[in-house]
């Protein structure tokens, strides 16, 4: 994969924002590029690769691993209340050390990354994101539940399976309204924050 360091300039002009100003390419984001960072935040689309870097990047580094989807959802697939969910990611925003895992742009996403000593945003296509949801849904379908929130067990494990269109568009939209914005959000953050872009290479976006 190739990572892009970026001061996140996805700047608006007559309303429309454009890409982010890159300023240098590394190969990978390692423990070595967030040594003596005790707050990261790694945010991107369903389906862009998050979990797994996260719990790379939280075993290396020795943080502790909080899972925005295991503060969000109950069991049988129902929310939690928004002012809960707001409390309890305010409560781990108050910690000395975390990595938070998890998007959720509607949800106080200016605060976690103004909290945050490095923010990495997961930048994979759209119909790489989705691929790798399908594949997801019958990985859960089969008994793998590491993927579910926390308050899920494998009796959820099947609802993934059906057609969920609203999220798949989602997905495809992501790109040019989730994805600004949160550059957005991190250019502003970019002097006092470690602002990292993952790109996927070629080979990534067609294996």
């Amino acid at each position: 994969m190739t990572i892009v360091i970026t001061t996140c300039a996805s700047s608006v002009a007559g309303g429309a924002m454009r890409e982010p100003t890159l300023l240098r390419t590394v190969p990978a984001v390692t423990a070595h590029d967030l040594a003596g960072l005790g707050r990261v935040l790694v945010l991107g689309s369903p389906g862009a690769g998050k979990s797994t870097l996260a719990w790379r990047l939280a075993n290396d580094l020795g943080l502790p691993l909080v899972r925005l989807d295991d503060l969000y959802w109950r069991a049988g697939w129902r929310r939690f209340d928004t002012g809960d969910f707001a409390r309890s990611v305010r409560h781990v925003l108050a910690w000395d050390r975390w990595l938070i895992e998890g998007h959720y742009g509607d949800h106080l996403l200016g605060e976690r990354v103004a909290a945050a000593d490095a923010v990495v945003y997961v930048d994979t296509p759209a119909h790489t994101c989705l691929r790798r949801i399908v594949v997801r849904a019958v990985r859960r379908a089969c008994g793998d539940t590491a993927s579910l929130p926390s308050a899920m067990g494998a009796e959820h494990a099947r609802a993934s399976l059906r057609p969920n269109w609203r999220f798949a568009w989602k997905i495809l939209r992501f790109p040019w309204r989730e994805r600004l914005r949160a550059l957005a959000i991190m250019e502003r953050a970019a002097d006092t924050c470690r602002c990292l872009v993952l790109r996927a290479s070629r080979e990534d976006r067609h294996p």
